[in-house]
């Protein structure tokens, strides 16, 4: 029987001999064998470099904090518009108030909801309101505006709601028709402010 461990012995000795033999012969090879010159295939031309000095004024740059504010919007004058391009098909849900009787006639939605003809927008001169008004608004079968309800109001202040009721009450209306007759009709509208 064979010993393993001696067998496994040979084996390292005569890969180690071997790989000795064959680095020895192949260094030999290398250093017999002769060397050939390399001979350049392209003429190497001469680059010049021209470097150009220019005077380059010194620049300081300014430490600006945070960009100013854009400047408050100017409100021009108003100007009356019919607006014929409404779609006459849309149907409007009547809102339902606690305590506010339906006035557009058994409770039906309407066919045809009320638009304003000439609309007035509230004057901030001098105020500083933030925040919306969301109010819901009675319109007449004339046209006129009969009560005004409010549902949202985030402004927190007096004056900016007295604003807005003034420029509902300025506002003529086209009234709502169902089955052919003008009726009353309530309308949402919503006021967003941001002045400061």
């Amino acid at each position: 029987m064979i010993n393993r461990k001696t067998n496994d012995l040979e084996y390292r000795f005569a890969f180690k001999v071997s790989l000795l033999i064959s680095i020895s012969i192949l260094t030999v090879i290398f250093y017999l064998l002769p060397r050939f010159p390399v001979k350049p295939s392209l003429k190497k031309e001469k680059l010049e470099l021209k470097i150009y000095v220019s005077d380059i004024p010194v620049t300081l740059q300014k430490k600006l904090g945070r960009p100013l504010p854009p400047r408050r919007p100017t409100l021009g004058p108003f100007v009356a518009v019919e607006e014929a391009d409404l779609t006459e098909q849309l149907p409007v849900e009547t809102p339902s108030l606690p305590g506010v009787a339906s006035q557009t006639g058994a409770g039906k939605p309407v066919e045809i909801p009320a638009r304003p003809l000439v609309e007035f927008y509230p004057s901030m001169e001098g105020s500083s309101c933030q925040g919306e008004i969301r109010v819901l608004i009675l319109v007449s079968s004339t046209g006129q505006v009969e009560d005004i309800q409010v549902i949202k109001n985030t402004t927190a202040d007096t004056t900016c709601l007295h604003r807005v009721r003034e420029a509902i009450r300025k506002t003529r209306w086209i009234p709502a028709r169902l089955g052919g007759k003008t009726v009353s009709s309530w309308v949402s509208k919503t006021y967003k402010f941001n002045l400061k």
